[in-house]
């Protein structure tokens, strides 16, 4: 016990054991267990507890293969088209960190960047998949589906979607990818509950899923041993607030000590924030570098950021100041005007009744040739879900023909990612 330097995460590691196999013991697989002695009883029960763990989706035989190349992941990846920042991430930076925080412009790749490090980190850290966290369940939902299509180039296992709302979706997406081997489904009942989902061998959905490894609520240290077995990526760094802050630093101080590596995507992280996760990472920066984009890193308690040079996208922006933001009329007008000659426009609102008002104002004035929607989180379930969907096919990357003329009203769910 003197020699441990963190007791408190293997007593994490060994209340989760055992609750994990009292849960499997308890299963179905088990009723009719038989045998002679207690030897002949305890070879039987270890041979059906590793049918069972793997039927329920908790142990691969096969280990993540090792991804040197972002064409295993994504074919029309090439080393020549490769982005700045995807070029840093494969050969500048330290391949095992404990942390590890992209900063980039939209645009320069830094999903593709953060999946293929957590994706070949899986190899080096013996890692069975990874998590990846984002800020809402919108957002989850569309970046399900790609790392669904990224990990079957490897051959690995469907990614568990994990948010309040994911049995929305689940059913679809299981008829949608043709999925009828009754062991998957079994897998996926099992680890249908919340508390268990973490336990998935890949997992995308919310950043709450994770973060809830680190509260001192009831499960709690489950959701943490599944996270033991994973990278966690956690998108939007930036995004959260203070009290969220608060808790991902935590959060990161548990992986650290459970030998979880982390890897967080940014825009606009601040310099505080930075240090902030640095710091709960066990390093200091101590000569901060406030180039743009830029990549920190920590291993072993040492801190390093690599300065990247380039960007795929550059440009002028003019931002004009309108003060009609209290003008739901106003708005809608000049919303109207912006999309006469055609295009789309997207006309964000900072609260559901303000985008209702300027919904309505904007309906009302539209011709027959402008689609205008409405998308917010306060909808009904599945009301949502076909507005999201929708929003997806007309304006998203890999969506349908965009529309000659539309306005798109919402609140910030439509912001991030």
């Amino acid at each position: 016990i003197a020699a441990c330097k963190h007791c408190d995460a293997c007593v994490m590691l060994l209340t989760s054991f055992t609750v994990l196999a009292d849960w499997i013991a308890s299963s179905e697989p088990f009723d009719n267990l038989a045998g002679g002695t207690i030897r002949d009883y305890a070879e039987n029960a270890r041979n059906v507890a590793q049918v069972t763990i793997a039927q329920y989706g908790l142990h691969s035989e096969n280990g993540f293969p090792l991804v040197e190349e972002y064409h295993q992941l994504w074919p029309f990846l090439r080393t020549e088209n490769l982005r700045s920042v995807q070029k840093a991430i494969a050969v500048e930076t330290w391949p095992d960190a404990d942390l590890t925080i992209i900063e980039a412009p939209m645009g320069e790749g830094k999903t593709e960047a953060g999946a293929f490090y957590a994706a070949r980190m899986c190899h080096l850290r013996n890692k069975q998949g990874l998590y990846f966290a984002l800020p809402t369940a919108a957002t989850s939902n569309q970046m399900h589906g790609r790392i669904y299509e990224m990990l079957a180039q490897i051959q690995r296992d469907k990614p568990r979607l994990m948010h309040g709302m994911a049995w929305l979706v689940q059913n679809q997406q299981v008829e949608k990818w043709g999925d009828d081997d009754p062991e998957q489904h079994e897998s996926w009942d099992w680890l249908r509950p919340m508390r268990r989902a973490m336990l998935a061998e890949n997992g995308v959905g919310t950043v709450d899923q994770a973060m809830m490894a680190a509260l001192h609520i009831r499960y709690s240290c489950l959701r943490m041993l599944g996270l033991t077995g994973k990278v966690l990526v956690i998108d939007e760094i930036h995004a959260y607030d203070a009290y969220m802050s608060s808790i991902i630093e935590k959060l990161v101080q548990w992986c650290v000590a459970l030998h979880v590596p982390v890897v967080m995507l940014s825009a606009t992280l601040t310099e505080d924030k930075r240090k902030a996760l640095v710091t709960a990472a066990g390093a200091e920066l101590l000569n901060i570098n406030q180039t743009y984009p830029l990549i920190t890193q920590v291993r072993n308690g040492e801190a390093r950021q690599l300065e990247v040079s380039g960007t795929a996208k550059s440009g002028c922006y003019h931002f004009e100041a309108v003060h009609i933001w209290n003008d739901p009329s106003a708005i809608a007008e000049r919303a109207l005007q912006k999309v006469t000659n055609g295009g789309c426009l997207c006309v964000m609102m900072n609260t559901v009744a303000e985008a209702q008002r300027v919904y309505r104002g904007i309906v009302k004035d539209a011709d027959e040739q402008t689609q205008v929607c409405l998308f917010h989180a306060r909808m009904k379930a599945k009301h949502r879900d076909a507005i999201e969907k929708h929003c997806v096919e007309l304006f998203g990357k890999n969506g349908a023909q965009r529309p000659e003329r539309a306005v798109l009203v919402c609140t910030q769910v439509v912001e991030q990612s």
